[in-house]
């Protein structure tokens, strides 16, 4: 096997395909006509026009998946027995990993993130993912293995994906997403009974097509971080730990997560995917990367970057910070954009960024959060439009899609626009 190499042309889609996105975008129901406009505009961008075709196949890659694993819970149904103890199976199954994910996290967080163990592993949400797993199958067990979705997990959705929207009948820009492919998940891996061998039974084939779930090597030294009594139940217990040296993936051992399409840190710089992963999960920034062909910045790299070229001087730089390939690119290959009129202004095609600042001096240090997205365009109330990844918990936020963006300043959060040079 070895690495893959992955041609950007995977994210290209047939003129059927476009056409298929404007009539969509104009047809669905519930559609606000100020944002047709401006989706319509972002067509005429070559930039915006191909993210948004990235944003449809995402969502039509994803529903095949679903409904294929969806067909294999039918097919092993009869084979299953009662129902009434395969629920159980799966109830007692949840119920160990909730525990042994509390084990895992608590090794993990004693590393550092980004040097130690990659962000997407630091700061996995299977605790969250799992509760959300033990609810929808005490609720929807019997309904799921009869052929029928849950109330609110309809996932056949032909409109581009609006994060965080008040819509309770879809899974799409909401964390029900990733609740439904685990659950489904739980449900197909203890349709028999024994031992559940969890992702170790997949192949790195299917995960490397996978738009439901993906696999991130764990750093080598990680056994030695694990206390001897837990060792052993990791390696054979947890279905999301896989311990295969089958998996030619830089490391031996790997965190196998659902996603909806964002993990914080994406997939940056595994070794398995030195470009990319198709459908892979990704982060707000390292989205950007795909979308440019650039390298993979950070929102920090982006606030220095506005302040090296707005002329600003700012302590928070880091030393060496201009001599990186990511801040290179920023500062070579795009401009700060001026808004004086965010209606003549604020065009389809730039990029936005809102990074956290301290309130006293906003360039004397970098911290907490940031985000970046790609603007579609502005409302007429000066609201940014916006296509990105992004997840927020705590709001039901998740995914790839649409979000609006304030271009009001706010205390304690610089607010920049960038245009990549042609």
């Amino acid at each position: 096997m070895g690495k893959i190499k992955v041609r950007k042309s995977l994210f290209q889609i047939s003129i059927i395909s476009v056409l298929f996105i404007s009539i969509s975008l104009g047809m669905d129901k519930g559609r606000d006509d100020e944002l047709e406009g401006i989706l319509a505009r972002a067509h005429g961008n070559p930039v915006t026009k191909r993210a948004l075709m990235q944003e449809q196949e995402f969502r039509q890659v994803t529903v095949k998946q679903i409904d294929a694993l969806r067909e294999k819970i039918a097919k092993n149904k009869e084979e299953a027995g009662d129902l009434e103890k395969w629920k159980e199976r799966v109830l007692k199954q949840i119920e160990k990993d909730v525990a042994l994910t509390k084990n895992f996290n608590e090794v993990v967080s004693q590393l550092a993130a980004g040097t130690q163990v990659r962000f997407n592993i630091k700061f996995n949400k299977l605790s969250d993912i799992l509760g959300g797993v033990q609810s929808l199958t005490q609720k929807s067990f019997f309904k799921i293995v009869e052929g029928e979705l849950p109330a609110g997990y309809d996932y056949h959705q032909s409109a581009v994906t609006m994060l965080g929207a008040e819509n309770p009948s879809t899974i799409w820009g909401n964390c029900k997403g990733t609740e439904l492919k685990a659950t489904l998940w739980y449900i197909f891996l203890t349709s028999k009974e024994g031992e559940m061998q969890g992702f170790r039974q997949m192949s790195m084939e299917e995960l490397d097509s996978s738009a439901l779930f993906h696999a991130s090597p764990l750093p080598e030294t990680l056994p030695e971080k694990i206390p001897e009594n837990l060792r052993e139940r990791f390696y054979k217990e947890l279905p999301f730990y896989t311990f295969a040296r089958s998996y030619e993936i830089g490391s031996a051992q790997a965190l196998v997560f659902p996603h909806s399409g964002y993990a914080f840190g994406g997939h940056r710089r595994e070794p398995r995917y030195p470009e990319f992963k198709p459908f892979g999960p990704l982060d707000c920034s390292h989205w950007f990367s795909v979308l440019m062909n650039s390298p993979s910045y950070t929102t920090a790299d982006q606030v220095c970057a506005y302040w090296k070229l707005s002329g600003i001087e700012a302590p928070a730089i880091p030393k060496d910070w201009e001599n990186g390939p990511d801040a290179r690119y920023l500062l070579e290959h795009t401009e700060v954009v001026t808004v004086r009129d965010p209606q003549q202004d604020i065009q389809p095609g730039l990029i936005y960024c809102h990074k956290s600042v301290p309130l006293a001096d906003p360039t004397k240090e970098l911290i907490g959060g940031g985000h970046t997205a790609l603007v579609l365009g502005l409302r007429s109330n000066n609201n940014i439009v916006t296509l990105g990844y992004n997840r927020d918990i705590q709001k039901n936020l998740e995914g790839f899609g649409i979000q609006d963006f304030t271009w009001t300043p706010e205390p304690g959060k610089q607010k920049m626009l960038f245009r990549v040079k042609s």
